[in-house]
């Protein structure tokens, strides 16, 4: 934005520079801010001028230039303008057409960048307005140091206009380099739309919070950048973060640490419980799956892993109150490590120290830590069973771990779960009382039974129909006339049916055999006409032997 910037100037002073060679400055700089010296726009010979002197000048032609300073004011705006609007990766050509920016467009940016401006402390373009305009040179010498620092970010900008690509950082601190002026609203500016353009960027930092180097401070400063790129782009943000969780939900993978905290940094950009999420939905699906697939009987490092999807599922499901089955079965697994089972050995001479387990050496920190593993299990149960308490199922579900914590007789943690799960659980089930409602015997569809003439009874509808109602008996009367009449119609129309059937199989028939007539008669025709022209050519040929054999026997006598 800056080179953009210098070279929108450059062009305005090239083109202004013969006509107003003289301007000064009409408007009083502030007191507050330091504002560069205003001479005039042209490169100065004398290098040892005062530029305080130079602004002392006479202002007695501000009202006859007053229509030039208008022009000038008008031009200088619209190139302004152009130097505020998006960053463009082509270098600016002369003959290029330039419009002033849509201020619509303009307002709604200043409003899409005001939450992730954090401070400002250049003289924006924004500054500039009727009361405080400020000439600008383009031949002012930049100091050697300045340009030593920016050279590197110089040269990058130079990159990304001229081959249209973006460097993608791979380590903290090129991310660090790549941000650069990040507190800088233009800078932020062009980064972000660099972002924004740029899929594999946004998916390099994804990986760079993934990957086995970086540190959990690291990861804070990263997910903080990913949280405000991800307010800026979030339909970029979704495909990524998709691309990424595609990877983890192979059937035979293995989450691992940074899959867990990659998990809850999903969960810390996207901060919703709509169940329909594209992020949320995926991230709550495959977490429970791991929890469902997840061994805590290898080592303390896998248990801790158990413990923090516990954690980032109860985050997830605490609000929103979804019950989730996975939870408690990987609960279970943890309890039944700390439950020692009756191991029975072998009666006789020959026993194995491997199986006997006994204990020829132990840690101070191999008891400790499965100590804090049981007590934050106990914890995490406790917060899930708050959590679903109201479920209907919750009786059937916390029988298991009731049996469980019967094993823990002397651990309070323990006692408290089994008194709040009696107390506040089990009683929500009501028991199936016996007997206490009689059973009826659902009415079924029964034919109606009628006599026949000779008093028996039968199914069918032959017989007279007897009512007290008058309305319902003339009713019944109806159904059978209309069912008597539609068996009658079905009749007549099946003996159409058949009668049609016939009449077409038996034309079609006959159109068979007339067809199968004729072709007899074509072919014995072509028949005829082949013996025909066989003896025609049969009888041509003997008569040429006959006259070849005649004229071979008078040469052989004369």
């Amino acid at each position: 934005m800056k080179r953009i910037a210098k070279e929108a100037v450059g062009n305005m002073t090239e083109k202004l520079d013969d006509k107003f060679s003289d301007l000064m400055m009409f408007l009083k700089p502030s007191k507050e801010a330091k504002l560069p010296p205003t001479h005039p726009l042209r490169r100065s010979n004398n290098q040892d001028e005062d530029p305080e002197e130079e602004t002392k000048l006479d202002i007695r032609n501000y009202d006859a230039s007053k229509k030039e300073k208008d022009s000038y004011v008008d031009t200088m705006r619209t190139l302004v303008q152009e130097a505020r609007a998006a960053p463009s990766f082509e270098p600016l050509s002369s003959s290029q057409k330039r419009t002033v920016v849509d201020p619509a467009k303009e307002q709604a940016r200043k409003e899409r960048m005001a939450p992730a401006a954090k401070r400002d402390t250049h003289q924006s373009a924004d500054a500039l307005d009727d009361n405080d305009l400020q000439y600008l040179s383009k031949y002012d010498q930049e100091d050697d140091q300045v340009y030593s620092d920016n050279k590197s970010r110089l040269n990058k900008d130079v990159l990304f206009a001229d081959s249209r690509t973006t460097i993608c950082p791979e380590s903290y601190d090129e991310f660090l380099d790549y941000l650069g002026d990040y507190e800088q609203l233009e800078q932020l500016d062009f980064k972000l739309f660099q972002l924004q353009q740029s899929r594999h960027c946004f998916r390099n930092i994804i990986e760079l919070f993934r990957s086995e180097h970086t540190t959990l401070g690291q990861m804070d400063v990263i997910q903080s950048h990913l949280f405000d790129l991800a307010e800026v782009a979030p339909m970029t943000a979704c495909d990524e973060f998709l691309h990424v969780l595609g990877t983890i939900s192979s059937p035979d993978y293995e989450a691992s640490f940074r899959d867990v905290f990659f998990f809850k940094c999903c969960a810390n950009i996207f901060p919703a419980t709509d169940y329909k999420h594209p992020i949320m939905t995926t991230i709550s699906l495959l977490l429970h799956k791991h929890i469902l697939s997840c061994p805590v009987e290898k080592s303390l490092l896998d248990q801790s892993r158990a413990l923090f999807m516990l954690t980032i599922s109860h985050s997830f499901n605490a609000e929103p109150k979804r019950f989730a089955p996975e939870a408690y079965s990987l609960i279970t697994k943890l309890l039944k490590i700390f439950i020692k089972d009756p191991t029975t050995y072998p009666d006789s001479s020959q026993v194995n120290i491997e199986d006997c387990r006994l204990p020829l050496y132990e840690k101070e920190s191999s008891t400790i830590q499965p100590i804090h593993v049981r007590a934050f299990t106990f914890n995490l149960l406790d917060k899930f069973i708050s959590v679903d308490k109201s479920q209907t199922c919750n009786a059937e579900l916390l029988q298991p771990i009731s049996k469980l914590l019967n094993s823990f007789k002397t651990h309070q943690d323990a006692s408290k779960l089994k008194e709040k799960i009696s107390l506040e659980c089990v009683p929500n089930r009501y028991p199936l009382s016996w007997l206490v409602v009689k059973a009826q015997a659902i009415q079924t569809f029964t034919p109606a039974l009628y006599t026949n003439n000779k008093g028996d009874f039968s199914t069918t509808y032959t017989g007279p129909i007897v009512d007290s109602n008058q309305a319902r008996a003339a009713h019944k009367i109806l159904q059978r006339k209309v069912k008597r009449e539609y068996r009658g119609a079905m009749r007549a129309i099946r003996k159409d049916n058949s009668f049609i059937r016939k009449a077409r199989e038996e034309r079609d028939s006959k159109e068979a055999r007339e067809r199968k007539g004729k072709y007899k008669e074509i072919v014995n025709q072509l028949n005829a006409q082949n013996r025909e022209h066989y003896q025609i050519d049969h009888t041509k040929k003997e008569q040429l032997r006959e006259a070849k054999q005649a004229r071979k026997a008078r040469k052989q006598g004369g």
